[in-house]
């Protein structure tokens, strides 16, 4: 599915979710994919957000989900690499967890660089998720992210701020 650039709110489930849940749990069991995806569509999700290889991949991309990729990268030569295997597995946008918190500034500003270049040389939408334990990891650091480079795009977790 073609990427809309248009800034919006969209509701995706990450299948991170799913994972190891008590037994009594309510949650579509992840046995059988394509019940997963239904039940997911069901309750109101656009789609998943998944990491190559997960289960529900291709009965997300079956039952005509919005499927974005996810993963991480704390070396700014692997983003390209990250953004190929996307592409590959025929997702439209990725979103990436970028280095650890511990970086430098000039450190997680190169690997914004990276992220901002493949993004672009690979014409592939590389958003930057808010999240604990990266670059992101407080709101000081991701404006200051985001004043440098106004370009870079944001997948924004609030729940780890």
């Amino acid at each position: 599915m073609e990427h809309d650039p248009r800034p919006r709110l969209i509701h995706i489930l990450n299948t991170w979710t799913l994972r190891e849940l008590p037994a009594g749990s309510a949650a579509p069991p992840r046995a059988d994919p394509h019940s997963a995806v239904a039940a997911i569509l069901r309750a109101g999700y656009a789609g998943l957000q998944v990491e190559p290889g997960d289960p529900l991949t291709d009965a997300g991309f079956r039952a005509g989900a919005l499927m974005h990729a996810s993963g991480r990268v704390v070396d700014p030569a692997r983003v390209r690499d990250l953004v190929a295997e996307h592409k590959e597995h025929g997702f439209g946008l990725g979103t990436i967890h970028l280095g650890t918190g511990f970086e430098s500034q000039a450190e997680g500003y190169a690997l914004a660089e990276a992220v901002l270049e493949a993004s672009a040389a690979l014409r592939y939408p590389l958003y930057v998720e808010t999240h604990r334990a990266t670059i992101t990891q407080d709101p000081r650091r991701t404006l200051d992210l985001i004043e440098r480079y106004p370009a870079l795009r944001l997948n924004a977790d609030f729940s780890h701020w």
